[in-house]
């Protein structure tokens, strides 16, 4: 074996031996990741359920259960900005105006991540407002959507082992509105 040769496959292994090295570290930044939302995810549930124990005014909504016929809007918010809980300092929403009558139908329609279920917690009043004013009358429910994926591709989530077909997976991906996300 000559020493081109030999060099040529430790340079491979080497390689290969990088590769796996990056695959491991990207796959536990994935599972930190996941892990650090589950715990930001209890800690405001703690949060949430102390300022409950403590028996503490709060910043939420104010929310009225007796809807009367000439009550005005259902949905009252003017000017109102909102963080997560009180260790929060960054807005998650800021100066939000709208109202909305009982029984009428409102879209809330915005990209991946644009604060949409944002704004339906604190309609809920699941976030604190630091900010304008705002008022709910009637009782309001909220049910999150939480998608189930594999911890696999997008194209294996979206075939689930079925035969890979072009166009019929060009249709799901435009159906799902996915093509910007994929763009990105």
């Amino acid at each position: 074996m000559s020493d081109a040769s030999a060099t040529g496959i430790v340079a491979v292994t080497s390689l290969f031996q990088l590769n796996s090295q990056v695959m491991i570290a990207c796959q536990s930044t994935r599972f930190i990741r996941r892990k650090v939302d589950r715990v930001r995810w209890a800690a405001n549930a703690v949060i949430k359920l102390e300022d409950a124990l403590r028996g503490e005014p709060s910043n939420r909504i104010p929310h009225c259960d007796d809807l009367q016929p000439d009550c005005g809007p259902s949905v009252r918010l003017d000017g109102c900005s909102f963080i997560w809980n009180k260790a929060a300092h960054a807005p998650v929403l800021e100066g939000i105006s709208f109202g909305t009558a009982a029984g009428e139908l409102v879209a809330v329609i915005g990209e991946t991540g644009s604060g949409k279920s944002s704004l339906l917690l604190a309609i809920c009043g699941e976030l604190e407002m630091t900010k304008g004013a705002g008022k709910v009358t009637g009782r309001v429910a909220y049910l999150e959507q939480s998608p189930w994926i594999m911890n696999d591709t997008m194209r294996a989530n979206i075939l689930f082992g079925r035969e890979y077909d072009a166009e019929l997976f060009g249709q799901v991906i435009h159906a799902c509105a996915l093509t910007e996300d994929i763009a990105r």
